[in-house]
Protein backbone atom coordinates (compact mmCIF):
# COMPACT_ATOMS: atom_id res chain seq x y z
CA UNK A 1 0.00 0.00 0.00
CA UNK A 2 2.61 2.57 1.11
CA UNK A 3 6.13 2.09 -0.60
CA UNK A 4 8.50 4.34 -0.92
CA UNK A 5 8.46 8.42 -0.62
CA UNK A 6 5.20 9.82 0.09
CA UNK A 7 5.04 13.40 0.45
CA UNK A 8 1.87 15.79 0.80
CA UNK A 9 1.54 19.47 0.52
CA UNK A 10 -0.42 22.03 2.00
CA UNK A 11 -0.52 25.96 2.66
CA UNK A 12 2.30 25.78 4.93
CA UNK A 13 3.17 22.42 5.56
CA UNK A 14 4.68 19.40 3.58
CA UNK A 15 4.46 15.44 5.22
CA UNK A 16 6.83 13.01 4.22
CA UNK A 17 8.14 9.63 5.07
CA UNK A 18 10.53 9.90 7.74
CA UNK A 19 13.82 7.96 7.03
CA UNK A 20 16.53 7.31 9.54
CA UNK A 21 18.23 10.36 8.64
CA UNK A 22 15.35 12.03 10.57
CA UNK A 23 16.12 9.89 13.84
CA UNK A 24 18.20 13.05 15.12
CA UNK A 25 18.89 15.05 18.53
CA UNK A 26 16.09 17.03 17.28
CA UNK A 27 13.50 14.41 17.26
CA UNK A 28 14.68 12.84 20.35
CA UNK A 29 14.41 15.86 22.55
CA UNK A 30 10.68 16.11 22.03
CA UNK A 31 10.64 12.71 23.34
CA UNK A 32 12.55 13.23 26.00
CA UNK A 33 10.83 16.50 26.98
CA UNK A 34 8.54 15.86 29.88
CA UNK A 35 6.15 18.73 28.81
CA UNK A 36 5.92 16.96 25.24
CA UNK A 37 5.72 13.31 26.29
CA UNK A 38 3.54 13.72 29.52
CA UNK A 39 0.75 11.99 27.27
CA UNK A 40 2.68 9.75 25.48
CA UNK A 41 3.78 6.49 25.83
CA UNK A 42 7.58 7.11 24.96
CA UNK A 43 9.03 8.94 27.63
CA UNK A 44 12.39 8.72 26.98
CA UNK A 45 14.63 7.90 23.57
CA UNK A 46 18.03 7.98 21.59
CA UNK A 47 18.52 8.17 18.15
CA UNK A 48 19.44 4.72 18.05
CA UNK A 49 16.03 4.05 19.12
CA UNK A 50 14.39 6.40 16.54
CA UNK A 51 16.19 5.07 13.92
CA UNK A 52 14.88 1.33 14.95
CA UNK A 53 11.14 2.37 15.10
CA UNK A 54 11.34 4.19 11.92
CA UNK A 55 12.91 1.49 9.95
CA UNK A 56 10.32 -0.88 11.62
CA UNK A 57 7.29 1.02 10.89
CA UNK A 58 9.09 1.57 7.37
CA UNK A 59 9.14 -2.08 6.30
CA UNK A 60 5.30 -2.36 6.98
CA UNK A 61 3.09 -1.30 3.71
CA UNK A 62 0.10 -0.91 6.12
CA UNK A 63 2.10 2.48 7.74
CA UNK A 64 2.51 5.25 7.28
CA UNK A 65 4.89 7.34 9.36
CA UNK A 66 5.46 10.97 7.97
CA UNK A 67 7.22 13.90 9.16
CA UNK A 68 5.90 17.49 9.93
CA UNK A 69 7.47 20.00 8.06
CA UNK A 70 7.35 23.78 7.75
CA UNK A 71 6.93 24.55 3.86
CA UNK A 72 9.13 28.14 4.00
CA UNK A 73 12.07 26.64 5.94
CA UNK A 74 12.16 22.65 6.06
CA UNK A 75 11.95 22.77 9.58
CA UNK A 76 10.98 19.34 11.27
CA UNK A 77 8.02 19.92 13.96
CA UNK A 78 6.33 16.97 14.42
CA UNK A 79 4.90 13.35 12.99
CA UNK A 80 2.02 11.66 12.60
CA UNK A 81 1.70 8.08 11.35
CA UNK A 82 -1.20 5.97 9.73
CA UNK A 83 -1.64 2.27 10.40
CA UNK A 84 -2.39 0.03 10.67
CA UNK A 85 -4.71 0.04 7.70
CA UNK A 86 -7.40 -2.10 7.84
CA UNK A 87 -7.99 -2.48 3.93
CA UNK A 88 -10.66 -5.00 4.62
CA UNK A 89 -12.93 -3.28 7.17
CA UNK A 90 -11.25 0.41 5.09
CA UNK A 91 -10.14 1.80 8.55
CA UNK A 92 -7.33 3.23 10.37
CA UNK A 93 -5.25 4.99 13.30
CA UNK A 94 -4.05 7.82 13.15
CA UNK A 95 -1.34 9.20 15.73
CA UNK A 96 0.01 12.95 15.79
CA UNK A 97 2.80 14.43 17.74
CA UNK A 98 3.65 18.67 17.18
CA UNK A 99 7.18 17.96 18.88
CA UNK A 100 8.57 21.76 18.81
CA UNK A 101 6.93 23.65 21.15
CA UNK A 102 7.43 26.57 19.43
CA UNK A 103 4.81 25.49 16.88
CA UNK A 104 1.90 24.70 19.59
CA UNK A 105 -1.12 27.00 19.26
CA UNK A 106 -0.14 27.82 15.50
CA UNK A 107 -2.66 25.22 13.97
CA UNK A 108 -0.18 23.12 12.45
CA UNK A 109 -1.19 19.97 14.17
CA UNK A 110 -4.80 20.63 12.69
CA UNK A 111 -3.65 21.70 8.99
CA UNK A 112 -1.16 18.04 9.42
CA UNK A 113 -4.44 16.39 10.24
CA UNK A 114 -6.61 17.39 7.64
CA UNK A 115 -3.87 16.47 4.83
CA UNK A 116 -3.63 13.23 5.87
CA UNK A 117 -7.74 12.28 6.55
CA UNK A 118 -8.05 14.12 3.17
CA UNK A 119 -5.44 11.15 1.71
CA UNK A 120 -7.49 8.58 3.62
CA UNK A 121 -10.79 9.30 2.53
CA UNK A 122 -10.16 10.52 -0.75
CA UNK A 123 -6.90 7.92 -2.27
CA UNK A 124 -7.39 5.79 0.24
CA UNK A 125 -11.11 5.12 -0.12
CA UNK A 126 -11.44 4.40 4.19
CA UNK A 127 -14.24 4.46 5.75
CA UNK A 128 -13.38 5.36 9.01
CA UNK A 129 -10.26 6.99 10.66
CA UNK A 130 -9.40 6.37 14.52
CA UNK A 131 -7.27 7.29 17.12
CA UNK A 132 -7.02 7.31 21.02
CA UNK A 133 -6.13 10.42 23.10
CA UNK A 134 -5.75 10.63 26.91
CA UNK A 135 -8.89 12.88 27.93
CA UNK A 136 -7.10 15.09 30.19
CA UNK A 137 -5.06 16.50 27.27
CA UNK A 138 -7.37 19.01 26.71
CA UNK A 139 -5.17 20.73 23.56
CA UNK A 140 -5.28 17.28 21.65
CA UNK A 141 -9.11 16.98 22.20
CA UNK A 142 -9.68 20.65 21.04
CA UNK A 143 -7.53 19.48 17.94
CA UNK A 144 -9.41 16.46 17.27
CA UNK A 145 -12.93 18.07 17.75
CA UNK A 146 -11.70 20.66 15.38
CA UNK A 147 -11.00 18.03 12.77
CA UNK A 148 -14.03 16.36 13.18
CA UNK A 149 -13.45 13.30 15.43
CA UNK A 150 -15.98 12.72 17.77
CA UNK A 151 -15.51 10.23 21.20
CA UNK A 152 -16.72 7.02 21.05
CA UNK A 153 -18.44 5.86 23.94
CA UNK A 154 -17.16 2.39 25.11
CA UNK A 155 -14.72 0.92 22.37
CA UNK A 156 -11.19 0.86 23.66
CA UNK A 157 -11.60 3.31 26.56
CA UNK A 158 -9.46 2.24 29.02
CA UNK A 159 -7.21 3.59 31.98
CA UNK A 160 -3.35 4.16 31.04
CA UNK A 161 -0.37 4.36 33.69
CA UNK A 162 2.64 6.79 32.84
CA UNK A 163 5.20 7.25 35.28
CA UNK A 164 3.01 6.40 38.03
CA UNK A 165 0.12 8.87 37.25
CA UNK A 166 -3.19 7.48 36.06
CA UNK A 167 -4.77 8.67 32.62
CA UNK A 168 -8.04 7.73 30.90
CA UNK A 169 -7.63 7.12 27.87
CA UNK A 170 -10.73 7.66 24.95
CA UNK A 171 -10.80 6.55 21.44
CA UNK A 172 -12.39 9.04 18.76
CA UNK A 173 -13.74 8.60 15.16
CA UNK A 174 -14.48 10.36 12.50
CA UNK A 175 -16.24 8.48 9.49
CA UNK A 176 -15.96 9.47 5.93
CA UNK A 177 -19.57 10.28 5.34
CA UNK A 178 -19.38 12.65 8.66
CA UNK A 179 -16.07 14.41 6.88
CA UNK A 180 -17.83 14.90 3.35
CA UNK A 181 -20.29 16.82 5.56
CA UNK A 182 -17.99 18.98 7.69
CA UNK A 183 -15.82 19.91 3.93
CA UNK A 184 -19.16 20.74 2.30
CA UNK A 185 -20.11 23.41 5.16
Amino acid sequence: MFKGKDKFISDRLYLRTLDANDANEVYCSWLNDPEVNKFLATKHATTQELVDYIKEKNNHDDILLLGIFMKESNKFIGTIKLGPVDSILKKSNIAVMLGDKSSWGKGFGLEALNILIGHCFIRLKLEEVYLGVIKQNLAALSLYKKAGFGEVVGRFDMLVNYDGEEFNQITMSLTRECWLDKIKK
